[in-house]
């Protein structure tokens, strides 16, 4: 394995070297319980599912938690539609694939993106796949890491998310009207996590009005407002 190759080149590999049935990602700084993927294979074997899509439990540097309840679908359609709503839904961790569907949709994935990889790779995954069942298990214990990606968005890696959404559009055919939650919540992160300043989310929202074709209804209305509270900069983002 050629190293330092990029998030996507790393699971690509692995995909390739695994030898089981089904396959599934943990990242490096996260846990799981000891019966968690015996969990998941049980269900798989059992509705002889392509993917199965399970809960997972959110661990705070705090020492707090929150459960993260599976949603609960019965079409790899109605996961889609889940995952363009809200982006917790398209996380790999919590997602056991057929070793055939993981390899084939490791074809669709650029090498070069880190940001919106994993809401990619699991439409490609459901493009191929019949049955999707729901474990109502949380045994994945997603640590939540201030310096992680989504908490340290930059520019280079919000154009990539720009891109993922485009290629959900035109390669996949999902309309372009159900991928506005999308748009509006990686701005939304890129503001909460103060990722961006003022100047940087303007030079941004003209680059996203930009890249897409077809802008979305009444994009011009999209703006900032800004507040100073406890002497830091934030904006409000409002799609009307």
């Amino acid at each position: 394995h050629q190293s330092n190759r990029g998030l996507v080149a790393a699971r690509q590999t692995a995909i390739a070297a695994a030898t089981g049935d089904y396959v599934i990602h943990c990242d490096a700084d996260d846990w799981v319980d000891a019966d968690y993927y015996e969990k998941l294979r049980d269900v798989a074997l059992s509705t002889d599912a392509d993917i199965v899509c399970s809960g997972c439990t959110l661990d705070f540097p705090s020492g707090r938690s929150k459960i993260i309840r599976p949603i609960v679908i019965s079409t790899p359609d109605e996961l889609v539609l889940a995952m363009t709503q809200k982006l917790k839904y398209s996380s790999l961790v919590v997602k056991l694939v057929r070793r055939d569907i993981a390899v084939r949709a490791s074809l669709d994935i650029p090498l070069e993106l880190d940001m919106g990889e994993d809401l990619l790779r699991s439409v490609s995954m459901l493009n191929i796949s019949q049955v999707v069942a729901t474990c109502e298990c949380k045994g994945y214990h997603y640590v939540q890491n201030p310096s992680s990606m989504c908490r340290t968005l930059n520019q280079d890696r919000l154009n990539q998310f720009i891109r993922v959404v485009e290629l959900l559009t035109s390669k996949y055919g999902i309309d372009r009207n159900q991928t506005v939650e999308l748009r509006k919540q990686v701005l939304s992160m890129a503001l909460k996590y103060r990722c961006l300043s003022i100047r940087e989310f303007r030079r941004y929202r003209a680059s996203v009005r930009e890249s897409f074709l077809n802008p979305i209804k009444n994009f011009d209305n999209f703006e900032s407002k800004r507040k100073t509270i406890k002497g830091k900069l934030k904006a409000a983002i409002y799609l009307v």
